[in-house]
């Protein structure tokens, strides 16, 4: 029975019959759980006064949670269930804990909701007064939450809810802002004969009989922004996991056009009517609780903040970002400026005349600056080549020291201040003379002499080894 407790009254509605929806819809199909509060863990306590391990006395409960230790008949008693009776205090302080700080839905409104029940939800016409006429404000956000056990009672689409409409309790429900069930148990979002709007259908992962869902339904007036979540809380799938908002639609939503005229809120109903002709669409599962909102838009983050799981978060590590990011669409980053990358989470400038473009990331992996083309590293400092050299782009500052990348000369050349340069006076040098390195001579053949820079032959049986060197001595 505490099990009725924590979800509160659970009957099932009337099963219609079935029949095909003859709306012409133009809908949009965009498919988060809910946590305990205090108050609800509270109520799991059983009714005795006392709460016991067994027949020993742990706690004693009064008007607040908890208000009175029992201490054992012995000194060994005393020191034994007080251990005990804190090690229980800081489980259930840290039940609580985690309760009040996990993000329970993947939306939450700026303000009170237009219409909210928490147990069996009353179906058409909820919305106080007669008839209960809501009047949608302009470039405000739209945000249904329902709280439902599915069954598959049927084979056409289902509808949770309406929200508006041209007429007024009857059948016309042209204008109201609508989500429901397709007939393969996808979820879709849209608005009844949408005239002039734009819609698409949902192809994301189906509900499975026998779940238990909280699903969210949420539209942007200002900027066309269309999402639904879905929780699984229950009975979940094999392709679900209990307690885990998922978002069917890509991140951050999908862009649709609709058009909602002021109305009624009917829930688990397809039309207005109190007692519909044929309810062959109505919800045949069993809601436990469905909550309306029509509040302005949350505000957007301010500059050098981000997004991060829906929440406005500082940039940190000197990274900016400009104002504007929309704390319910994809989470987003800041970034470091020019010239700067990130070392231990910080944006460091870059030193030794290395370069970096803006938009590192200081929450993410360390970066490194680096040199520019045709430029290498020497004690941490980037060197242009110079006489010819080449070198890529991007070696690391600091970094250990890298070297350019020198064509060498052709045959017949030798290296003089760096340059290849032609042999003369008829000497001769192999390819391959490195520009970059230590200089390099031309040299006479087998058998002749340096005469004034000239390789001349020995002549009369005369001979010289190879190699002098030209320019050189004679």
């Amino acid at each position: 029975m505490r099990f009725r407790t924590l979800y509160g009254g659970l009957r099932n509605v009337r099963n219609p019959s079935s029949r095909s929806n003859a709306w012409g819809l133009s809908v949009v199909s965009l498919v988060r759980p809910t946590f305990f509060s205090a108050r609800t863990y509270r109520e799991l306590i059983p009714k005795p006064r006392d709460f016991r391990c067994g027949a020993i006395p742990l706690f004693r409960f009064g008007k607040s949670f908890p208000t009175k230790m029992l201490s054992g008949r012995r000194a060994r008693g005393v020191h034994a269930l007080s251990a005990l009776q804190h090690v229980l205090l800081v489980v259930v302080a840290l039940v609580l804990l985690g309760a009040s700080t996990v993000r329970a839905y993947g939306y939450e409104p700026t303000c009170a909701a237009s219409y909210e029940n928490s147990t069996d939800v009353v179906k058409a016409d909820v919305l106080p007064g007669t008839p209960g006429i809501h009047a949608f404000t302009a470039n405000n956000v739209l945000y249904a939450r329902l709280d439902i056990t599915y069954n598959t009672t049927g084979t056409d689409t289902v509808h949770l809810f309406l929200w508006g409409a041209s007429g007024v309790n009857s059948s016309s429900v042209c204008g109201a802002w609508q989500g429901g069930i397709t007939s393969t148990h996808e979820l879709f979002m849209g608005v009844a004969c949408n005239a002039g709007g734009s819609g698409v259908i949902s192809a994301n992962p189906y509900l499975d009989a026998g779940g238990r869902y909280v699903l969210e339904y949420y539209y942007d007036s200002q900027t066309s922004n269309a999402r639904m979540y879905k929780t699984c809380m229950g009975l979940c799938g094999v392709n679900e996991t209990l307690g885990v908002i998922v978002e069917l639609t890509p991140a951050g939503g999908v862009a649709v056009n609709m058009f909602m005229s002021d109305g009624q809120i009917s829930v688990g109903h397809e039309d207005h009517s109190v007692n519909p002709p044929s309810p062959d669409s109505d919800f045949t599962g069993t809601f436990h609780s469905a909550a309306f909102y029509d509040c302005p838009p949350s505000p957007p983050c301010d500059i050098n903040e981000h997004v991060a799981s829906n929440v406005c978060t500082a940039c940190i590590g000197g990274s900016t970002n400009p104002a504007g990011d929309d704390p319910y669409g994809a989470d987003t980053t800041c970034g470091c400026s020019t010239n700067t990358s990130v070392v231990y989470n910080v944006c460091t400038a870059c030193i030794g005349g290395s370069t970096n473009p803006a938009g590192d990331d200081p929450g993410g992996a360390e970066t490194t600056c680096g040199c520019s083309t045709n430029t290498s590293v020497v004690s941490n400092l980037c060197t242009p080549c110079g006489h010819g050299g080449s070198a890529d782009a991007g070696d690391a500052v600091p970094g250990p020291d890298t070297q350019c990348i020198y064509p060498t000369c052709d045959i017949n050349e030798h290296v003089a201040s760096n340059v290849c340069t032609a042999c003369v006076g008829g000497s001769t040098n192999p390819a391959g003379d490195d520009p970059g390195g230590a200089e390099t001579t031309c040299g006479c053949s087998t058998n002749t002499s340096v005469v004034s820079n000239l390789c001349t032959p020995c002549g009369h049986g005369g001979s010289a080894d190879a190699g002098d060197a030209v320019p050189g001595p004679d």
